[in-house]
């Protein structure tokens, strides 16, 4: 779930890519900025979500863990999905960056840089070859953990708001992860068919 954690065992499929990735994560900060409010916008976030978030990742941090197993559980049933994560070293190592994500996933701050990073992880599963559909799935895991634990700690009334704040920001989330995905899988198709070409291009002598 990392960009730094998955891109260090994988290689760029082409430098257009490459170039194309690098041109997104270079678009100026207000942007960026601008970008992540119209989308946090669109499903009629609050400040009160960012104090209903903050306040409760003291409930979900005993637990973190647990549902962060949870899901690489869930993503592990694809065995494409297994094979791309590695061996036991590196899938420590993507635990701890999905239970770094989780905790900002709680603490924020959601502005631009957010929605850079949620940018980032999208392009580096179309880079590492991890089907998209699979993290779609996983997520169900993790969002059901996070409201099973949000239940168990809170009275109905308190727990459905934090649920609904969860909610928010994990389909917020998800909308930038999956919408970097489509971009970033269309330009690597682009650059596989010029390479492709180029490669077919008759050399003079």
């Amino acid at each position: 779930w990392s960009a730094s954690s998955a891109t260090s065992t994988s290689s760029e499929p082409c430098g257009t890519s490459v170039r194309t990735s690098r041109a997104m994560s270079e678009r100026p900060k207000d942007t960026l900025a601008a970008e992540m409010t119209a989308l946090l916008g669109m499903v009629d976030w609050s400040p009160e979500d960012v104090t209903l978030l903050g306040g409760s990742w003291s409930a979900i941090a005993p637990v973190a863990e647990e549902l962060v197993a949870r899901f690489y559980q869930a993503v592990e049933r694809d065995p494409e999905a297994a094979q791309i994560l590695g061996n036991n070293d590196h899938r420590a190592g993507l635990r701890r960056s999905l239970l770094r994500w989780l905790e900002a996933l709680f603490a924020g701050p959601f502005d631009g840089g957010y929605l850079a990073r949620a940018q980032a992880i999208g392009r580096t599963h179309v880079r590492v070859g991890l089907p998209q559909r699979q993290m779609m799935l996983a997520m169900h895991h993790l969002r059901r953990g996070l409201h099973d634990r949000l239940d168990e700690t809170y009275p109905a009334g308190e727990a459905q708001r934090r649920r609904a704040a969860v909610d928010r920001i994990l389909d917020v989330e998800l909308a930038i992860t999956a919408s970097a995905y489509v971009a970033e899988s269309h330009e690597a198709e682009l650059a596989a068919m010029r390479d492709l070409v180029v490669a077919h291009l008759p050399i003079k002598a």
